[in-house]
């Protein structure tokens, strides 16, 4: 099903378990900003597509592997909207947090 879990260290995850483990579609987000939202395959592990989005808006689409804060392999597209001036301005959709289905 789906939960929340947050840590001592600032972490929060909402998204799918299964087997009590974080399994599944679920958004990460750290205490600086950083936001995951993607595919886990076990508790902290990112595997398979997934959005990283950094606390100056720059953001990684891809391919994620590894566990969180212990190293990630990515293979994707690095984008920074803040390159582009004026009407031509990128955005990115506001996260929902807090919405379990």
């Amino acid at each position: 099903g789906n939960g929340v879990v947050v840590t001592q260290f600032g972490l929060y995850y909402e998204g799918a378990f299964s087997v009590n483990k974080m399994m599944g579609t679920g958004t990460l987000l750290s205490e600086d900003d950083t936001v995951y939202e993607g595919e886990f395959s076990d508790d902290w592990t990112l595997s398979g597509k997934g959005t990283l989005t950094m606390p100056n808006g720059d953001y990684i689409e891809g391919l994620f592997s590894g566990e969180w804060g212990s190293g990630i392999k990515v293979t994707g597209t690095y984008c920074k909207p803040s390159l582009y001036g004026g009407d031509k301005e990128q955005t990115r959709p506001l996260r929902k947090l807090g919405n379990l289905a």
